[in-house]
């Protein structure tokens, strides 16, 4: 598997007019020619992932590097993975979230949050920040969000609250001095450590967790799905036995997102050197404004790269009928 450190020398040459590989920007412009072949809809080698992921709550979060689930089965049956038009059709299931648990649940695609958990009922609560290393004395985290009245959180002049982190040999965590509803947006530098948000009532003190934030994450973002909620209490079955909430297994084939490479150790989501050389070549051309060259160039990255996926990747001969699906269900978002 290339790295960016077996990068760095053998593209260097191709980055604009020509660079040392000991250019800091060498690095920016690799990652530059990454994310535009990332954001080609082509499902090449090493840009999908099978993954098992927990549901507890019915709302599906993934990972920072997945971009996306493109098939998937649900407790062990298939399931749909539907756009956010599904509950919008005309002939369509309409909203989703009332109806019953037993009858067939696909995913629901629910875009982009910053959290992988929700405030718990948007109830408004105190937050709180720690990471798990020591961080510079002038760490801050930015949270913006909505209060208990609805209202954007604003300190002083500035919209949001910056939040120090602390954390590591400390023995406190920091905790907001406002009450937050919601979470629309975070920002923070990067970091030693990862960073830790939790939401605290302020009646009781019960702390929930919102999710972990890597250290070179900057601003988080997160795709996520909605799920027939999971019952909240147990039930008794027909002749008596106490069956408990079961949380949804997700066993799902996803595609990998963009996420720039920053540590020599690693690994590039693009893993052709002759593709990425043409794509900074590409680059190169399209920043002189000969965009006609720039899209031959672009044109055999592409090529190259689904050479490589043919050469690696069983075909697909087999045609895909869910019979769970009805003709409402067409329109697909995957």
């Amino acid at each position: 598997m290339i790295t960016l450190g077996d990068a760095i020398p053998m593209l260097a040459k191709y980055c604009g007019a020509g660079k040392y590989p000991i250019d800091p920007t060498v690095v920016d412009d690799i990652n530059q020619a990454i994310e535009v072949m990332m954001n080609k809809p082509k499902n090449w080698t090493h840009l999908t992932m099978n993954l098992i992921l927990c549901a507890p709550n019915g709302q599906l979060t993934l990972p920072r590097e997945v971009a996306k689930v493109i098939k998937c089965r649900v407790n062990g049956a298939f399931a749909d993975v539907q756009s956010r038009w599904y509950e919008y059709l005309s002939n369509g299931p309409g909203l989703l979230e009332d109806q019953s648990f037993d009858r067939y649940s696909p995913l629901i695609d629910r875009g982009f949050v910053c959290t992988q958990y929700d405030i718990p009922e948007g109830l408004p609560m105190f937050l709180s920040v720690v990471s798990d290393r020591d961080e510079a004395a002038d760490a801050k985290l930015l949270i913006r969000g909505h209060d208990e009245t609805g209202r954007e959180v604003q300190t002083g002049n500035a919209w949001g609250e910056y939040i120090p982190i602390v954390g590591g040999t400390a023995s406190k965590m920091w905790i907001t001095g406002h009450l937050f509803a919601d979470i629309t947006c975070i920002e923070k530098p990067v970091t030693k450590g990862y960073v830790f948000i939790s939401a605290i009532l302020p009646e009781t003190g019960v702390r929930y967790f919102l999710g972990s934030i890597h250290p070179d994450e900057t601003r988080p973002t997160y795709r996520r799905y909605f799920l027939r909620e999971t019952p909240k209490h147990q039930r008794v079955d027909a002749v008596g036995n106490i069956i408990l909430p079961k949380p949804y297994r997700v066993d799902a084939l996803c595609r990998m997102g963009y996420t720039p490479a920053s540590h020599v150790s690693d690994l590039l989501l693009i893993q052709n050197i002759g593709a990425l050389k043409y794509m900074l070549k590409a680059l190169r051309l399209e920043d002189a404004d000969q965009i006609d060259e720039a899209m031959k160039y672009e044109a055999t990255a592409e090529r190259r790269m689904s050479e490589m996926t043919a050469a690696l990747e069983n075909d697909e001969d087999m045609v895909d009928i869910n019979p769970n699906q009805t003709l409402s269900a067409g329109i697909h978002g995957v």
